[in-house]
This record gives C-alpha cells, structure tokens and sequence, in this order.
C-alpha cells in the first residue's frame, strides 16, 4: 500500500496546490453538510416548545445557516471536482 501511495504521489507532487486545495475544498463541502440534520433538529425543537408571542430570529438565524451550508457544499464540491478533474488529465 505505501509503495502504491509513494508512486501515485511522484505524478501528484507537481500539482501538489492544487491537490490540496480540491481535497480541503472537498473535506470542508462535506462537513458543512452534516448542519443540514442539525438545523431540521433545531427547527422541529423550536416548534415543539412554541408559544404564541415568541420571536423567530432562531429559525431566521436556522434558515440562513442552513442556505449558507448549502451553498457552501456545491460550491465545495464543484471546485473539488473541477480541480482534480483538471489535475487527473494533466497527470494521465
């Protein structure tokens, strides 16, 4: 296995900026993801202890977090996959 990940790393060294930056871009899309369940968490607890009268900044605050997770995991992942797309053609 390490002789494995030593060779593929001599075609990958070159480009080792790139490489990194669409694997953290990558790692970073799919931690923003996990808000998406906690939000829905959030939400169903906001309504279940409602009462008539009580502010909606936390749902706003929810919504808003949850539309910056969202677009924070497509962007993410787009740039992921056009960096190591682009970088897989230049090594193959």
């Amino acid at each position: 296995m390490r002789s494995l990940i030593s060779y593929i790393w001599s075609y990958v060294k070159p480009h080792r900026k790139i490489f990194w930056f669409a694997t953290i871009s990558r790692v970073c899309a799919d931690l923003v993801w996990l808000y998406p369940p906690f939000a829905m968490a959030v939400t169903v607890n906001f309504f279940t202890d409602y009462v008539r009268g009580q502010s909606f900044a936390p749902l706003y605050v929810v919504f808003v977090l949850s539309l910056v997770a969202i677009i924070v995991r497509y962007v993410g992942m787009c740039l992921a996959k056009t960096h190591l797309f682009r970088l897989s053609d230049k090594i193959a």
